[in-house]
């Protein structure tokens, strides 16, 4: 792969001598001419590489070279210099410059010159990476096996640039963890990653937020407005619950990835887009598209590089791994002195199979710290998930209690467990009809109360005839 590199020189005729040698070495060369063009076109390229004059016109080369440096602390900078002194020698190192190179040198010395400048970034590049890679893996906490294979995933896809990447998962997993990891760690860091959760965009105002919009477009568009995709440009687009998309923007959506262009909601005009997309879904997409709830084609097309996320109940004694971190953590936010889970509440925590995942976790922590008094987390914390346990035998069917233990036979489990089923979806109807009677029938009021997304309303309504 050829480096990307940015002469910034004045004098026309060695510039021309830069960027032959840079090209007849494997160097992808582009010319600034100033200053001030040199630091645009360094934003614009991210370049590994920079061969800076010190006399330029208008910014000087000196500070060029200190504003590049702070900004890219990974791009490797050469001076040249006319009249090479100690002094600006000693200035152009401060500033960041890793070597300088006279004009008066021949054309193999600026070969060796260039190429040992390489192996330095290239050097740079891996002890960077490396420290990046721990601290963006520092949020996923956790070294059981399958999340082990997690960061392998995430490492793996994370250095392709354009890659789609569907993250799947239980809600609470961690799905937005993973997704950022992928983005910090790919070549697209540079930029922030933009993130939308699909299922709180109201449906009217999805394409507009997808997509932008032009003045005068609809009713309160008074001023052209870009959106997620122009704005994610050169960075990645995190689409979380994508499954909540209806069909007709999955379609524009699928245009968008396929041709790398959008337009505007009332416009005409085409705007190319660069964008990798992560997506995540707690649902079953091949489901969904059986259901006629979402598109073939697109599933494929977001389907590139697939990570499943575990729930936590399979993550073995990452629980108690994870349940320290918190501690730490609201112990430090919240100036409590809180230091130590004790084996009885950690048996508690073991125990218990957290249907809501990592967040319930978390948030179970967090209460307990807040009402912790001293050094030490005890049982008495955590009453709330041994009293759920225990009410559980007598209403609901435990299915991680009963499993491998129920002495009845298979006909009367099932019969049980389809009795449970009616149960539950009496009891959803009624929550349903008193959810839409409180907000008076409207359903975006409604589905906020019940604490899910409107669509996820909609299919509710739809399957019992509401």
């Amino acid at each position: 792969m050829s480096i990307r590199t940015l002469i910034i020189e004045d004098d026309r005729t060695y510039a021309r001598i830069l960027e032959r040698i840079t090209t007849n070495e494997g160097f992808e060369p582009a010319i600034a001419r100033t200053g001030e063009e040199g630091l645009e076109m360094a934003k614009e390229i991210s370049p590994a590489l920079v061969l800076c004059d010190i006399g330029l016109p208008g910014i000087d080369g000196i500070e060029v070279v200190r504003r590049i440096s702070a900004k890219e602390p990974g791009t490797v900078i050469i001076v040249v210099s006319g009249q090479a002194t100690v002094e600006n020698s000693v200035e152009a190192m401060r500033a960041g410059a890793f070597d300088i190179i006279q004009k008066t040198s021949d054309q193999d010395e600026i070969k060796l010159r260039l190429h040992r400048a390489m192996e330095a970034a290239n050097l740079r590049r891996q002890i960077e990476y490396l420290n990046m890679r721990d601290r963006d893996f520092g949020e996923i906490v956790g070294e059981s096996p399958t999340m082990q294979s997690v960061k392998k995933r995430i490492e793996e896809v994370a250095i392709s640039p354009s890659s789609t990447v569907l993250i799947v998962g239980d809600t609470g997993t961690g799905k937005e963890l993973v997704a950022r990891a992928v983005h910090r760690l790919s070549i697209r860091r540079n930029k922030p990653l933009i993130a939308v959760n699909c299922a709180a965009v109201p449906e009217n105002l999805m394409e507009s937020v997808f997509f932008g919009h032009e003045k005068g477009a609809f009713s309160g568009a008074d001023k052209t407005k870009t959106g997620l995709f122009e704005t994610a440009s050169g960075s990645s687009l995190f689409l979380d619950e994508i499954g909540e998309l209806d069909l007709r923007l999955q379609a524009k959506l699928l245009r968008a990835m396929e041709e790398k262009v959008i337009t505007r909601v009332g416009g005409v005009r085409e705007i190319p887009v660069d964008v990798r997309l992560i997506t995540a879904t707690n649902r079953d997409l091949t489901k969904e598209v059986s259901n006629g709830n979402f598109r073939e084609d697109l599933m494929y097309r977001i389907n590139g590089f697939k990570i499943d996320i575990p729930p936590l109940a399979n993550r073995g004694n990452d629980i108690l791994i994870l349940a320290r971190h918190f501690m730490f953590t609201f112990a430090k936010q919240l100036s409590k002195r809180a230091k130590i889970i004790d084996q009885e509440s950690e048996k508690i925590l073991m125990s218990y199979s957290f249907p809501g995942n990592v967040r319930q976790l978390r948030n179970l922590i967090e209460q307990a710290v807040i009402l912790s008094s001293g050094d030490i987390l005890g049982p008495d914390l955590f009453k709330g998930i041994t009293q759920n346990r225990e009410s559980s035998t007598t209403g609901v069917i435990d299915l991680w209690s009963q499993k491998g233990v129920d002495t009845r036979s298979l006909d009367e489990r099932w019969n049980a467990l389809e009795e449970q089923k009616k149960i539950l979806e009496d009891e959803e109807n009624i929550l349903i009809e008193e959810a839409l009677s409180t907000s008076g029938g409207t359903k975006t009021m409604a589905a906020k109360a019940l604490g899910i997304s409107r669509f996820a309303l909609q299919r509710r309504l739809k399957k019992i005839n509401l």
